[in-house]
């Protein structure tokens, strides 16, 4: 279905309003939260998970080709795709796994409050994002665009992939195995 871009909804009419340069910013700020806040409440400002360092910074640019292409007109969005009620939906899907998620891992990681807003604002928003910008890139996209979205899609992937085997997903305990002492309350 292709929709001009006067009536893109939701996350769309986000996208395809803001400059890219507010997109990335405002993404990268909620990434800089994440160690700022670790220097604040634990002493130490850190993030040694691949997947975040690497991979959630490639997904803004996922994000932003995405925005590029939500610019462009005519764009062909799926037809549920193009109701508010479907971008709530998902953020809310979204939202429920992810807190989900953090539940029930939060004690095999560190249990920290930086841990928790990572699992219940910047994961369930790149989820959202992922499950609403990935069928408007694959429809709407140039060649490249394409490309370079697979690519950091799967950089993303494969970084998750090697934090899960080197045990980095558990920041703190993995702090702790290379030497960093920890108190209690926080690091020293």
């Amino acid at each position: 279905m292709k929709t001009n871009n006067d009536e893109l909804v939701g996350v769309y009419g986000v996208l395809k309003e803001f400059p890219l340069w507010i997109i990335a910013a405002t993404l990268m700020a909620m990434m800089v939260i994440l160690v700022v806040g670790r220097g604040f409440l634990e002493g130490l400002p850190y993030n040694v998970a691949y997947s975040s360092i690497v991979g959630e910074n490639g997904f803004i640019i996922v994000v932003l080709i995405a925005a590029t292409v939500l610019k462009r007109e005519p764009v062909c969005i799926m037809s549920w795709f193009s109701y508010i009620e479907a971008h709530i939906s998902f953020l809310v899907l979204s939202l429920a796994i992810c807190l989900s998620i953090s539940i029930f891992t939060l004690d095999l990681r560190s249990g920290q409050w930086m841990d928790i807003y990572h699992d219940i604002v910047v994961a369930p928003l790149f989820m959202f994002l992922t499950i609403m910008l990935l069928p408007v890139i694959w429809k709407n996209s140039r060649g490249v665009e394409k490309k370079v979205t697979l690519c950091l899609m799967l950089l993303w992937i494969s970084s998750f992939g090697y934090d899960i085997t080197k045990g980095s997903l558990a920041q703190r305990p993995w702090l702790r195995s290379h030497g960093v002492h920890m108190q209690e309350g926080g690091l020293r």
